[in-house]
């Protein structure tokens, strides 16, 4: 009906309004339900079709079926402004993130990768400190008394088992090499040997004179090698112990160790001689036919003692396991030698990171000497290292 047109019939036009304002009086009140109503909860994008079907089903209860669409309208706005709040809270979550661990915290200085199967924690074995702790009283490593360090009097215990293995481990290389010579001793009894031409029994015999001095020289350069396996077992009371190795790519084992130059330089000095020596019973032991035939025993392997290169990193390689035992199948899988650490350390030779781990041991608690028994002193292992020497270089020129 056209109210406009019927301007001039009065009551007709009271019928209009009336008509209008029973409209706005119904439309406010379906609009006032859904205003009135408690607020939705938070919804996210997915529940956004659910939440507006709920919304208009409840408008039509409220108002007799009337203003659904209106109810379904308003709803939707509120949920679209729900939904954005969630979003941007949720990517304001996502964007913080919890600082990293410090790699100084005192739980990390006491978990050195080298000494993981004595980590705090492990109830089967003696373990390290949970963090470094004030020490006073510690017997085999004495240089860390009076610091907040990793290992405690009660460990030291663990420290001296590791320590009887290596002696155990070397005094089998020299036990081989005693049984080696033994044997070709034997040999010279064998009825080949006797039948042989005499140019063979000389090359026999100049082999078997060659053992003696590898023996005797072997006593000063392995007590310096427990003196090394010494000073790396202190290692594990060391809170520092990152600035003192390069660990590998994955951050989790340690790769190499950063030892001082001049350690390399003191276990050339104890081991040269041996390299000397043993270096011609190796030569003179392969020349020899009659012991390839006579002889069933193993010779020691001593070709870690060929250079200075070569027994700084066999020793390197030993320290990555000094408180584990050095079984065969340990020692094979072993790093193998890399130019990496000598550079580390030779860019600053005095570099407070550097281990000495020779100098250490000689200052440790641990009875590194174990392998000389019949020289007095230092000056008398180094005069008689520089005879064995001399002598060998000369059987060497002959």
């Amino acid at each position: 009906l056209n109210c406009s047109a019927m301007g001039r019939w009065r009551h007709l036009l009271l019928l209009c309004a009336a008509a209008s304002e029973t409209g706005t009086d119904e439309q406010h009140s379906g609009t006032s339900d859904v205003t009135t109503a408690p607020a939705a909860r938070p919804t996210s994008a997915e529940d956004h079709g659910d939440t507006t079907e709920s919304s208009g089903k409840g408008g039509d209860a409220a108002d007799g079926g009337q203003s659904s669409r209106t109810t379904t309208t308003t709803t939707t706005s509120t949920t679209t402004t729900t939904t954005t709040t969630t979003t941007t809270t949720t990517t304001t979550t996502q964007a913080v993130r919890a600082p990293p661990a410090n790699p100084d915290s005192k739980e990390r200085q006491c978990r050195n990768p080298m000494f993981s199967t004595h980590w705090a924690g492990k109830s089967d074995v003696r373990h390290l400190a949970s963090e470094p702790t004030y020490q006073t009283s510690l017997r085999r490593c004495p240089m860390y008394n009076g610091m907040e360090v990793c290992c405690s009097p009660s460990f030291e215990r663990e420290l001296d088992i590791a320590f009887k293995r290596w002696v155990d481990h070397w005094s089998t290389i020299r036990k081989t090499l005693t049984t080696f010579q033994d044997a070709m001793e034997d040999s010279k009894t064998s009825q080949a040997y006797v039948t042989a031409a005499a140019e063979e029994r000389a090359r026999h015999d100049k082999a078997l004179d060659s053992i003696p001095p590898a023996l005797d020289a072997m006593g000063g350069c392995l007590d310096v090698m427990l003196a090394y396996m010494a000073g790396m077992l202190c290692f594990t009371c060391d809170g520092s112990w990152q600035q003192s190795v390069q660990l590998d790519d994955t951050n989790t084992s340690v790769a190499f160790l950063l030892i001082h130059d001049s350690t390399d330089e003191e276990l050339w000095f104890a081991c040269k001689p041996l390299a000397a020596v043993a270096r011609l019973a190796d030569i003179r032991i392969r020349d020899d036919a009659l012991a390839q035939e006579l002889v069933n025993v193993p010779m020691a392997d001593l070709s870690m003692m060929e250079s200075r290169v070569s027994v700084s990193a066999y020793m390197r390689r030993l320290g990555l396991i000094a408180l584990r035992p050095p079984l065969p199948r340990i020692l094979d899988h072993l790093p193998a030698e890399a130019k990496s650490w000598r550079r580390l350390v030779e860019n600053d030779p005095a570099s407070q990171s550097a281990l000495y781990p020779i100098r250490d041991g000689q200052q440790s608690g641990f009875e590194w000497r174990q392998f000389v028994t019949n020289l007095g002193g230092g000056a008398g292992v180094v005069s008689a290292f520089s005879a064995l020497l001399i002598g060998a270089t000369q059987l060497l020129s002959s």
